[in-house]
């Protein structure tokens, strides 16, 4: 009953924002039409293929990944062989291992050290990525002094590291977690 009201109310307010969007949009469009009509058929061109590629595709490609389970949490050091084979295989699925991991992985030495390192340096390249989201969207929002792009483009840079991070891990959140 919570999670559909909880459900309910996000996609009120996810569609309050494309109306006001849209709004906004179709209101820049008109003013650009008195100057010429073909220039505000550009201008809805350049939105739409910006929509796309900023927007839509990668939402498709977070939703189109599959997700989690149980997602190399658990301790390591309490792994059983065949727990441990199996983690191996996800690993080695789910990441860009370099030469050295590889190799470490295969001679069946230190495991349990590499698929630390290999977590470590996953963990790691994420906050990047975290790190670089939250820089961008600080500049955007100081410079802009409009609340609405400010909204909107705060939107689109979580949507893109959303889909960056989904992309490191080749895994996704469940779809409430993501949301």
């Amino acid at each position: 009953m919570k999670k559909s009201i909880f459900i309910s109310i996000l996609i009120g307010l996810f569609l309050i924002v494309i109306l006001l969007t849209i709004g906004s949009i179709i209101t820049i469009g008109d003013k650009i039409a008195i100057i010429h009509p073909f220039l505000s058929y550009l201008f809805y061109f350049a939105v739409g293929i910006l929509c796309i590629f900023l927007i839509i595709i990668p939402v498709i490609q977070t939703i189109k990944a599959p997700p989690i389970s149980g997602f190399m949490v658990k301790d390591i050091q309490t792994c059983s062989p065949s727990e441990m084979s199996a983690l191996i295989e996800k690993i080695r699925k789910n990441t860009k291992l370099t030469k050295e991991e590889d190799r470490d992985l295969r001679s069946g030495t230190e495991r349990r050290k590499t698929i630390e390192k290999i977590l470590h340096r996953q963990y790691g390249s994420m906050e990047t990525i975290v790190k670089n989201a939250a820089v961008t969207n600080m500049v955007i929002t100081a410079i802009s002094q409009n609340g609405s792009f400010d909204m909107l483009s705060s939107m689109v840079i979580s949507i893109r590291m959303i889909n960056n991070l989904v992309r490191q891990l080749k895994v996704r959140p469940s779809y409430t977690k993501l949301v």
